[in-house]
């Protein structure tokens, strides 16, 4: 369990141990401890608009910052995995490299020409190739063998074979593409 609280303004309190004391005499007297297995400080930093900010840097494409959380770390660290998680989804690697690869009534992600697609067989052997890219917020989506349907596992938008909408929150279409 993590306790927190006594909050004071950096720099300016003489006995920070007290704040450590009324933290563990706050414990003690609800929960059945002895004693903290540790103690820290840190400084909680306060965006002036009160909202942390986690996404891209704006220095480099490649790297996410997650910052802001004015003393909500736990909360926010968890919000922040889930959000950087669902933005480097498109770093996952293709499922097959050709067409090939994809059997009838099979459905794969591959890259072409430098595109992610989502690629359906049907059992005549045509082919049905959308962007993998879900219309909601973009995470990559997976086939679903038994529901023959395009879901994305970030939010639970679900799409047929030919990019149509079958249940949000995607309200757009995945775009159709060429393989030729």
């Amino acid at each position: 369990m993590i306790i927190g609280g006594e909050d004071h303004k950096t720099g300016t309190e003489t006995d920070t141990e007290q704040h450590f004391s009324a933290l563990h005499d706050w414990t003690r007297t609800r929960l059945p401890v002895s004693a903290p297995a540790f103690s820290w400080s840190a400084q909680v930093e306060e965006p002036i608009d009160g909202l942390p900010y986690i996404g891209r840097s704006s220095a480099s494409e490649n790297v996410y910052v997650a910052t802001g959380f004015s003393g909500n770390g736990i909360t926010f660290g968890t919000l922040a995995a889930q959000i950087v998680t669902d933005l480097s989804d498109h770093v996952r690697p293709a499922e097959v490299c050709s067409l090939d690869e994809i059997a009838p009534g099979e459905g794969k992600t591959m890259r072409l020409h430098g595109r992610r697609l989502a690629v359906y067989r049907d059992e005549q052997g045509a082919v049905h190739a959308v962007s993998s890219v879900c219309t909601h917020l973009g995470c990559v989506v997976k086939f679903h063998p038994s529901e023959k349907s395009w879901d994305c596992p970030c939010h639970g938008s679900r799409f047929d074979v030919d990019g149509g909408v079958l249940d949000g929150p995607a309200t757009r279409p995945l775009s159709k593409v060429s393989t030729s």
